[in-house]
């Protein structure tokens, strides 16, 4: 049977279901729709019409978001142009290098050494690699700009304000407490809204009468200089925040994602992971960050083949709860790294896939470029469905692949330098000899040096990793 808003009241029988999804589909009209339905030939059309215009609006979505691939696609395709390969017979074309090779080179020189000439090389570069280092620079002049505007604000993030609230007293910092009260007065602000409309229940007045109690607990706890601070920085935060929110969307929605809510009053919710011994507390004084950055299980448990099309991120997925640890400056820390990368990397991920899905399919057997095709036009399966049944065709068909180890530095390179995804030798490190959280320190000194190098500043790269022998017998 069938019950939701469209067919509330109805009941329809199996075999009318299968009529309804082939009347969706338009493989058949109302006329045999109702002939197939015999009894309930009405509810089936009215079911039908109220759903018809939901269904258009969901396919217009799924050819807007195969249009954003097709266009990627169609960028890389003039890029590269025609795939000549050099071989005994041909000397001029697209020749492989061994693995190792790749592993020890920039993408820039791999493509002076294996493109058929020296015009389609810098035409390569131009229009798929300049336009990652040129949004680096971008996002790191867009991180460091709203890190000014916060640190014009001279919050403390010492833990020195002691609150008296009904759960007991709680210890916390200026930073904690933008966060902290910020929240409480979102909250506050939201039962007021609901009381105004209708009578709150009784867990509401309680709720409301706690975080009344709260607000004049922690108000009462600073001075009017500290109060002052707190309250702008309340208001700057979620000022830009807000001014944030738009910009995610609009990449997004730009490369096929549905776009998120905004939440009013909003502060991202994180987990620090506290240093544990000596060599962690080193790293804490060098500025290194633990924080808790897992991904989802359903994430973290899909195979190689996954290859995501944006960076992962938290901030981007639905609020489940309230758990989290006060620091509005620390947070913000972690939640522009990551959300700036969604920012200005998206566009640069999809293109880089499409340039790999160029090689791959253009250098594949008929019969393989045949079966992709069917794939790609089916329906019925999920985008994650999809990009399985094709990673396992050019899986089969790697040993007649003439540039899969370029392909395979491509892959790589997008996973571990933009999408945030790890290596496959990595996780052997990760799941069977450290754990996970030695994997993901280690990970973050790693990140905190490549960012210096990426940007051309080795010297601090490197300066990064002189203090550590000092700061570990402070």
């Amino acid at each position: 049977m069938r019950w939701n808003q469209a067919s509330k009241g109805k009941l329809l029988t199996a075999g009318d279901e299968i009529t309804l999804k082939k009347l969706l589909l338009g493989e058949i009209g109302e006329e045999e729709a109702r002939r197939q339905a015999g009894r309930n030939a009405d509810d089936l059309i009215e079911v039908f019409r109220a759903e018809q215009p939901y269904r258009e609006i969901e396919t217009a979505l799924k050819n807007y978001k195969k249009f954003t691939n097709q266009r990627h696609y169609d960028e890389v395709a003039d890029i590269v142009g025609d795939l000549p390969l050099r071989d005994g017979k041909a000397k001029k074309g697209w020749k492989d290098l061994a693995p190792f090779r790749y592993a020890r080179e920039t993408q820039e020189r791999i493509l002076d050494m294996i493109a058929p000439n020296r015009e389609t090389a810098e035409r390569v570069r131009a229009g798929i690699f300049d336009p990652i280092h040129e949004s680096e620079r971008q996002r790191t002049l867009f991180m460091g700009d709203y890190k000014d505007r916060l640190g014009r604000l001279k919050l403390s993030t010492k833990e020195n304000i002691s609150i008296d609230t009904p759960q007991g007293k709680q210890k916390m910092s200026e930073s904690g407490l933008v966060q902290w009260l910020g929240e409480k007065r979102y909250q506050m602000r939201r039962l007021q809204g609901e009381s105004m409309k209708r009578p709150l229940s009784e867990a509401g007045k309680e709720q409301m009468e706690l975080l009344r109690q709260e607000i004049e607990a922690a108000t009462a706890a600073v001075t009017p200089e500290q109060l002052a601070r707190i309250n702008e920085g309340i208001k700057e935060f979620q000022q830009i925040y807000k001014e944030i929110h738009p910009k995610i969307n609009e990449v997004l929605i730009r490369n096929g994602y549905d776009p998120i809510g905004y939440i009013d009053g909003y502060f991202p919710h994180m987990n620090f992971d506290e240093p544990e011994n000596l060599l962690e507390k080193a790293f804490g004084k060098l500025g290194f960050d633990f924080a808790s950055k897992e991904l989802p299980m359903d994430i973290a448990g899909r195979t190689e083949t996954f290859r995501p099309g944006k960076k992962w991120s938290g901030n981007l997925l639905e609020r489940k709860g309230m758990k989290t640890d006060y620091d509005a400056l620390r947070a913000f820390d972690l939640y522009i790294d990551n959300i700036s990368d969604v920012i200005y990397h998206t566009d640069n991920i999809k293109r880089l896939r499409a340039y790999e899905d160029y090689f791959r399919y253009n250098l594949s057997e008929k019969g393989i470029q045949e079966k992709i095709k069917a794939i790609r036009n089916d329906a019925s399966l999920s985008d994650f469905e999809r990009e399985g049944r094709i990673a396992e065709l050019y899986e089969e068909n790697a040993k007649n692949h003439k540039l899969q180890n370029y392909v395979s530095n491509i892959r790589i390179y997008t996973d571990t330098e933009l999408a945030g995804k790890k290596h496959i030798s990595d996780r052997g490190a990760e799941q069977s000899y450290f754990g996970r959280k030695f994997y993901k320190r280690i990970n973050t000194l790693g990140n905190r040096v490549s960012a210096n190098m990426v940007a051309g500043n080795i010297a601090s790269a490197i300066t990064n990793i002189i203090p550590i022998t000092q700061a570990a017998v402070v």
